[in-house]
């Protein structure tokens, strides 16, 4: 109770952007229940059923009840990519609309209205938009938070080990190398969406195999040397190699490499987006290795991952926060960009980025831009006056 009075108050402190982001978030998340064409409730014969439970394939429509149905539908009785007929060839919010009602062609009721218009197809423009965001927020804080981790490790071991050089063995690099190859190699082969998970089980058993195999039954007088490897410098070097290129430049190029899917664009993104938050912890690790209450932790027996989440973290967790969030603004729009121009995700999943494409043809479907345009625009904005305000209210 206690820890929801203080969120409620840190809400309240932070003012409009956080009651923003909140009912942003309870639309993504309530978005099978505000649009969809299949009742959420459906009650015949006194046998209570959840249509919108089941997949597109799943699902049939039920026999009419003989002694008539009870039902809740939802508030928007759309689904995205579903084509109205009647209402195709980009129809306006605010012109007349038709519907079929017993084989006549009426006006449309204010239930079943399209409140924002539809597209070519005939598709609702609102159900595209809660759907379409709803992946755009998936995307973009999975790819931050795999971008946060990646670029915490990074930068913690280039800060913890500072500019010495760092004594690594063969047995262990190699199994490294092989275990990368057998990784992609699997993921380029045997990848399909079905099979995924699976390929990468696959690599990563094929791996430790290999890792155990190097320490237990290899025994070359070449193997058993090491290399030394300057983890800060060569951090620094990639770092700056990443920053040299312009990041619109680079997700374009990686997503040259991949086919276009939900994970790509995942990948895409976080190989792309590591590097702040790598010089960040590395230069939060930097400063607190040499406090003493760290010092007294490493001799109370605190060592590696565990020293750096109990230690470490909460105090640099204010400022990688902020960072965070301001990580998935800048996915949300890279995103939008890469589906506006075709690098995206495929053309059957509705995002921003692709209704706003669909429109940059005809430019007479004005609310087809203006629409997702705001949405957008008003989403980023709330998440970067977000992130400079809890900013300011946390501690330092």
């Amino acid at each position: 109770m206690n820890a929801f009075r203080q969120g409620l108050y840190k809400m309240n402190k932070i003012g409009w952007p956080a009651w923003v982001l909140l009912v942003y978030m309870g639309l993504v998340v309530l978005t099978p229940l505000l649009a969809n064409e299949k009742k959420l409730i459906r009650i015949c014969e006194g046998k209570w059923s959840f249509p919108f439970l089941a997949s597109a394939r799943e699902y049939a429509e039920p026999e009419v009840c003989k002694d008539g149905e009870l039902g809740l539908a939802a508030p928007v009785p759309y689904s995205p990519g579903s084509s109205d007929t009647m209402n195709m060839q980009f129809c306006s919010p605010f012109e007349k609309q038709l519907f079929s009602r017993n084989g006549k062609v009426v006006d449309m009721p204010m239930r079943y209205r399209h409140w924002l218009g539809t597209d070519m197809q005939g598709s609702d423009l609102l159900a595209d938009l809660l759907y379409g965001s709803r992946i755009s927020l998936f995307v973009s804080v999975l790819a931050a938070l795999v971008s946060w981790l990646l670029g915490a490790v990074l930068g913690f071991l280039a800060a913890w080990f500072g500019p010495g050089s760092r004594k690594v063995s063969l047995k262990i690099i190699l199994p490294l190398l092989l275990g990368g190859l057998l990784l992609w190699h699997v993921l380029n082969n045997f990848y399909n969406e079905s099979a995924f998970y699976t390929a990468i089980l696959f690599a990563v058993l094929l791996t430790v195999l290999a890792f155990i195999v190097s320490l237990n039954f290899i025994h070359w007088r070449w193997v058993s040397g090491s290399i030394s490897i300057p983890l800060d410098t060569a951090f620094l070097r990639i770092a700056e190699l990443f920053s040299a290129i312009p990041r619109v430049v680079l997700v374009l190029a990686l997503s040259a490499v991949f086919e276009p899917s939900i994970w790509s664009v995942v990948v895409v993104l976080s190989l792309s987006g590591w590097v702040d938050m790598g010089r960040l912890i590395r230069a939060e690790v930097s400063g607190l290795k040499e406090r003493s209450y760290i010092e007294a932790a490493r001799l109370s027996g605190y060592r590696g991952f565990r020293l750096f989440t109990k230690q470490m973290l909460p105090n640099i967790w204010p400022s990688s926060l902020v960072i965070l969030l301001y990580s998935v603004a800048g996915n949300m729009a890279i995103e939008a960009s890469l589906s506006f121009m075709g690098f995206g995700l495929p053309p059957q999943i509705k995002t921003i980025g692709s209704i706003v494409a669909d429109a940059k043809i005809y430019y007479e479907a004005w609310w087809l831009v203006v629409f997702p345009g705001l949405w957008l625009s008003l989403l980023i904005f709330s998440l970067f006056e977000f992130s400079r305000r809890y900013r300011r209210l946390a501690p330092d």
